[in-house]
């Protein structure tokens, strides 16, 4: 019974009755069908650290940038590929050609690679997306996830950014504990259901409601950062 109860008191309602609809599925099917995200911005702001020793940073936009620490990373080299097609660049933080942690930065459209959508982080000139945010296990704990944020923060930074959009799982507690303590704000739960080739999206922002049974096609979000803090601020 305490399993059943405690998803209710972390997550609320709604993210508790998916979260154990998803993981009841999950062990049926073997795959998952509930995806359930938090938009989230942060704003981009100044290193809280001093630099470590022995650490740097490097701003890939190319494989050849990112070749030294490709075997070190989660994603194929395929899907690093694809990022760099689409224009995304990766924060890597090493120490010599150790890789330490590292994050992908989109500074316009945000393709989605774990449901289908495309997600626009506004305003354009003033908003970038964070995704793929990565310390290596044995780094955690530490304040390796500081000093990458910074790092992220740097680069965002550089291009004129003051905010960055990212989703989070809203099954995940602690990833949406760190965001916050980051000053972020939360701008849309969007639920997406995905049954084979069949994805229904069910989100509070246009177009409210989009069915698709095809590869190519995407339901498109806009995440305008400043009308979210206008609705709060007049509250």
């Amino acid at each position: 019974m305490h399993r059943l109860i405690q998803p209710f008191r972390e997550l609320g309602f709604l993210p508790g009755f998916f979260y154990l609809a998803d993981r009841a599925v999950e062990r049926l099917f073997g795959r998952r069908i509930f995806f359930y995200y938090s938009m989230v911005a942060q704003p981009v702001v100044r290193p809280r650290l001093r630099p470590a020793k022995d650490q740097h940073t490097v701003v890939c936009k190319n494989w050849t940038d990112i070749a030294p620490y490709a075997e070190q990373m989660t994603a194929t080299e395929s899907m690093i590929r694809e990022r760099f097609s689409h224009d995304y660049v990766c924060v890597v933080l090493a120490q010599r050609d150790e890789l330490l942690g590292h994050g992908w930065l989109s500074f316009g459209n945000y393709i989605e690679d774990e449901v289908r959508c495309l997600f626009t982080p506004l305003p354009e000139a003033q908003t970038g997306w964070d995704f793929d945010v990565f310390v290596l296990p044995q780094h955690r704990g530490t304040l390796m996830f500081a000093r990458l944020w910074d790092a992220i923060n740097q680069a965002l930074s550089a291009s004129g950014r003051v905010w960055s959009v990212s989703r989070i799982s809203r099954f995940n507690v602690t990833s949406f504990q760190s965001h916050k303590s980051m000053g972020a704000v939360r701008c849309a739960d969007v639920l997406f259901v995905v049954i084979g080739r069949v994805q229904l999206m069910i989100s509070p922002l246009r177009p409210f409601l989009h069915l698709s049974i095809r590869p190519d096609s995407y339901p498109a979000q806009s995440i305008d950062v400043t009308r979210k803090l206008n609705r709060t601020s007049e509250r």
